[in-house]
């Protein structure tokens, strides 16, 4: 079983966790500044300000937050193991980095401005 650093809830209230694998393997191998923002990857997912269906992989959704370091989004990818709008999906963190904006072909699914999780 991975050693999980992050075993934690969705706005959904879909389990969602982080290895120390992906973590350290991963997206500070790839992503060195993003070790020093561990607690923000936890509030992005939390309480993110807008969420996006990805625009490659159909199993994932990206959850963003403004304001980290500056005029960057924090980026977390999220991999499901069953249709992300299923509310018994588990979620999985694949990358989380820092990004000037959203990919064009994201669709939105949630945002801080229409105050809903529906």
């Amino acid at each position: 079983m991975a050693n999980h650093l992050l075993e934690l809830n969705d706005p959904w209230d879909r389990s969602i966790v982080l290895t120390s694998e992906q973590w350290l393997g991963h997206i500070v191998a790839e992503h060195p500044e993003m070790g020093a923002l561990f607690d923000a990857v936890r509030s992005t997912v939390i309480e993110p300000h807008l969420v996006t269906f990805d625009a490659l992989h159909r199993a994932r959704e990206n959850f963003y937050r403004f304001d980290v370091r500056g005029r960057l989004l924090l980026k977390v990818c999220v991999h499901f193991s069953a249709a992300p709008e299923s509310h018994t999906a588990t979620g999985i963190i694949v990358t989380t980095y820092l990004t000037g904006r959203v990919k064009p072909k994201e669709r939105i699914k949630w945002s801080l401005s229409t105050q809903g999780t529906g």
